[in-house]
């Protein structure tokens, strides 16, 4: 990212609109490949019926661990207390029928 910044000013563009789109989208990459990854782990052990609730309770157990970490930033902190409500928020309404009859008004 970095190498992206400074090449971006050498050529004279803002690194404000190479950077943000680059860094989002290796978010997304990082997420889907280890999503990938675990997934095919799982399914090459499909007959072990107790890997997949396990793997499930290790990441939930995890969770504490996590937070613990964050709350040690005062600005991770305060998105920890704040930043869950637009997300819970979003997904009420994907997943309620006001979501669905969303998804179905006509497009203009």
């Amino acid at each position: 990212m970095i190498g992206v910044i400074i090449g971006s000013r050498k050529v004279g563009i803002n690194p404000d609109n190479v950077a943000t789109p680059i860094a989002a989208s290796l978010g997304d990459l990082i997420t889907l490949s280890l999503l990938a990854t675990v997934s095919t782990i799982l399914y090459e052990y499909i007959d072990v019926w107790y890997l997949s609730p396990l793997v499930c309770v290790l990441f939930l157990a995890l969770i504490p661990l996590w937070v613990v970490l964050a709350r040690r930033s005062p600005q991770i902190s305060e998105v920890l207390r704040s930043g869950w409500q637009p997300v819970l928020v979003a997904m009420s309404i994907s997943s309620s029928d006001w979501g669905q009859t969303a998804d179905q008004s006509p497009k203009t």
